[in-house]
């Protein structure tokens, strides 16, 4: 993935993390439809989200917008969750849900943690999706989720548990490792809206 160009400043201003907390609380109870939920399992710390619409400039490569613009199907959004950690955590774990009007875009995740970003095997190697919202996601998260789908074979319905698609995850979670003060994540995670 190359290195989008960013249209906002990357000062980090008091002002500036209100308006994130107040985005993420607003998507948290629910917008409409919202830009996906971010919901911290166990985390060390208030995580900070932002929200960019993907688009590409007259030479072809990627700018990033603050998605306050109008949103049209097929508008592909960048959500950038960070998380500066104040307290030691084991197995920290972040959960990003997905709203149904929007389709995950499996492999446009970046992780990075304490500066370093992660390669695309260790980052795969750190999520599990599952096809459900809130509390009944986190005891069905798997890196490979099934769904049950219902076929006719030789003239009889029967139920099959096949391999569910990105359209179908509803949560993706983040393992996060052992983080301790000072630490410092950033998950970049893309959807589409439907």
């Amino acid at each position: 993935m190359t290195t989008p160009t960013t249209n906002t400043p990357t000062t980090n201003t008091p002002t500036t993390n209100r308006l994130h907390l107040r985005a993420l609380m607003i998507l948290a109870l629910g917008a409409s439809p919202s830009l996906g939920t971010a919901l911290a399992v166990t985390t060390p710390s208030t995580p900070v989200l932002r929200l960019f619409v993907v688009t590409k400039d007259t030479e072809g490569k990627e700018v990033l917008t603050p998605a306050g613009q109008a949103l049209r199907p097929g508008s592909l959004i960048e959500r950038q969750m960070t998380i500066d950690v104040q307290r030691v955590t084991n197995k920290a774990r972040m959960v990003l849900n997905i709203d149904q009007a929007y389709i995950y875009q499996k492999g446009s995740d970046v992780l990075t943690i304490s500066g370093k970003p992660l390669n695309t095997a260790e980052t795969a190697a750190r999520l599990s999706y599952s096809l459900n919202l809130g509390a009944s996601a986190a005891k069905d998260f798997n890196p490979a989720p099934m769904k049950t789908v219902e076929v006719t074979e030789n003239g009889v319905k029967v139920s099959k548990q096949v391999l569910a698609q990105p359209q179908d995850f509803r949560a993706v979670s983040y393992d996060l490792g052992d983080l301790k003060p000072g630490d410092s994540v950033m998950i970049k995670q893309r959807v589409m809206l439907r």
